[in-house]
């Protein structure tokens, strides 16, 4: 039916990775409510239906560059957040895992 839309992504992998990056966008910008995925949840997603879709040969070294891009995009949008409840909890979400930290070394000692 789309084999040839698969045979397309396979011989050209870079645009494969744009229209994951587009569909990305426009999957992210839906909202339900006041849910939204946002751009790079959306973007996961696509290009986890590209991949179930077609076989894109990508080379590992792309493959962990775009997953730290991932972690950048997700740590970038979560960040200012963290650092409000860092700000507002004050030193109780710092504290409780050296604690548990402490205890574990102490009773490995």
């Amino acid at each position: 039916m789309l084999s040839w839309l698969e045979q397309f992504l396979v011989r050209y992998p870079e645009l494969a990775l744009f229209l994951v990056i587009a569909a990305g966008y426009w999957i992210g910008s839906f909202k339900v409510g006041a849910f939204s995925l946002g751009p790079v949840t959306g973007s996961l997603f696509a290009g986890l239906f590209v991949g179930q879709f077609a076989h894109v040969p990508v080379s590992g070294m792309t493959k962990s560059f775009l997953f730290l891009l991932f972690l950048f995009g997700i740590g970038y949008s979560v960040g200012p957040q963290f650092m409000q409840a860092l700000k507002r909890d004050g030193l109780k979400p710092e504290v409780s895992p050296n604690v548990g930290d402490g205890r574990g070394q102490a009773a490995t000692a």
